[in-house]
């Protein structure tokens, strides 16, 4: 089966990493107008695929990927990010086009790429780096599944599916762990009246306003279950929910998006991990995760395991995400669809009262409120979701009405017609019901 796979990389690494290797010792110059071919080829190319030409973006990607593949072979040290975000954009054209062989050949290569050999690692401490780089790999794996579960290789889709899942889990522990410190470290430094950096003051101030949902997790980590007495929001109180996260759908994850090198090596520090908008990414990319197991599981005829995986992952939205969430809709709607249940599991009561407001007993001893809260912005421009740092969040008042729930089914509708050709090209919504 022909891949199209001309960057090889882990033949053309193996050559460029081995310590024998007198090229890679002894790197031979690099021309002065290669890095600005490669910077203009990335540009172009990326154009393309923003105006949604990927046939055209494709000849311009595989240009730079035979050009890096040149450098490696006469061991010259090329830019890991640039090499990952080049067939990081290459597996993306081929889903646009539904070639999706070559799709998940370069997506496998994403993934070699990433683990081995230090792309994405220009962060500014080891702990942001390595919940960056598990944040890409959990939207690899599942992208992965859903391109395997097209071709019909199940076992592999759900394989990969139980590997995002892994990461999505480890992610939020590595979270909670960076959380512990930063506040471990906060606590020691004011109790000895040292100097406080402002990035330490500005992740107490993000781990203050974020603590509910992180206790939450934390809880769900060690037990795995949810306190449904009272939902995570009603203890947040958001009253505006993210933009972001009002329009989210199951085919912003399962699409991908396309990278530069900047926004591989893009570091907005430590304290973004804590932000409600960060971690309600990473609960989506949980309940996805679950999702994706039902999915594969319900192929290969193991009914009882794909409802109780499929629970799971309503179990999480329900708690986490507000019911106008098209996502969370979509997941609902295909559970009732798949096992034939009006009432998927939950009490839905608890999204119907009316949210209390925050009060310092909500919050456990070992935080104390920060002497100052001002609004402090620091904008994220990550491609998927706006990430600001809102210290002033405040909570939501009054319950989401039925109206608001229609009014989202029928925006939900609104954003799959608008995305019609390409779900068309992929087939996902008729193959897997992951709209």
């Amino acid at each position: 089966m022909e891949t199209s796979f001309k960057l090889n990389p882990i033949k053309a690494y193996s050559s460029l990493k081995t310590p024998q290797s007198k090229a890679s010792q002894q790197p031979p110059h690099v021309d002065s107008e290669i890095p600005q071919l490669l910077a203009l080829i990335q540009s172009e190319s990326y154009e393309l695929i923003i105006s949604k030409d990927f046939e055209n973006a494709i000849p311009k990607l595989k240009k730079l990927e035979q050009i890096l593949e040149a450098l490696i072979i006469q061991g010259t040290n090329s830019d890991s990010d640039l090499i990952l975000a080049t067939i990081h954009n290459i597996a993306l054209c081929y889903q646009r086009i539904g070639d999706l062989e070559k799709c998940i050949a370069y997506l496998e290569g994403c993934l070699f790429n990433v683990n081995k050999f230090g792309a994405m690692n220009s962060c500014n401490t080891l702990m942001e780096g390595e919940l960056k780089r598990n944040l890409y790999k959990i939207k690899l794996y599942v992208q992965s599944c859903a391109v395997l579960s097209q071709l019909e290789k199940h076992k592999k889709a759900l394989d990969n599916a139980k590997n995002a899942l892994k990461l999505s889990l480890t992610a939020i522990r590595l979270t909670i762990q960076a959380c512990k410190a930063q506040l471990k470290k906060y606590k020691a430094l004011k109790q000895r009246n040292s100097l406080i950096t402002d990035d330490l003051r500005k992740s107490y101030k993000v781990i203050y306003m974020s603590y509910p949902a992180i206790k939450a997790l934390r809880k769900y980590l060690l037990t795995g279950s949810l306190n449904h007495h009272q939902k995570i929001r009603s203890v947040l109180g958001i009253k505006d929910d993210p933009d972001w996260l009002k329009t989210l759908t199951i085919s912003d994850i399962m699409f991908m998006q396309p990278y530069t090198t900047e926004d591989l090596k893009q570091s907005l520090g430590l304290q973004v991990e804590f932000t409600n908008d960060y971690l309600l990414y990473k609960i989506c990319l949980l309940a996805v995760s679950h999702f994706c197991i039902s999915t594969e599981l319900r192929y290969m005829s193991a009914y009882d395991d794909a409802k109780k995986a499929h629970k799971k992952s309503v179990e999480i939205l329900e708690y986490f995400i507000p019911d106008v969430s098209p996502l969370r809709i979509h997941i609902e709607e295909c559970y009732k669809k798949r096992f034939g249940e009006d009432e998927i599991m939950l009490n839905q009561t608890a999204d119907n009262i009316h949210t209390k407001k925050r009060n310092s007993s909500m919050l456990p001893s070992i935080i104390e409120r920060p002497e100052s809260l001002s609004p402090r912005l620091a904008e994220n421009k990550n491609k998927h979701f706006n990430a600001t740092l809102r210290p002033h969040s405040v909570l939501s008042k009054g319950k989401v009405t039925a109206e608001k729930r229609k009014n989202a089914t029928m925006k939900l509708s609104e954003l799959k017609r608008k995305n019609s050709n390409e779900e068309i090209k992929l087939n996902i919504s008729a193959r897997l019901d992951w709209g």
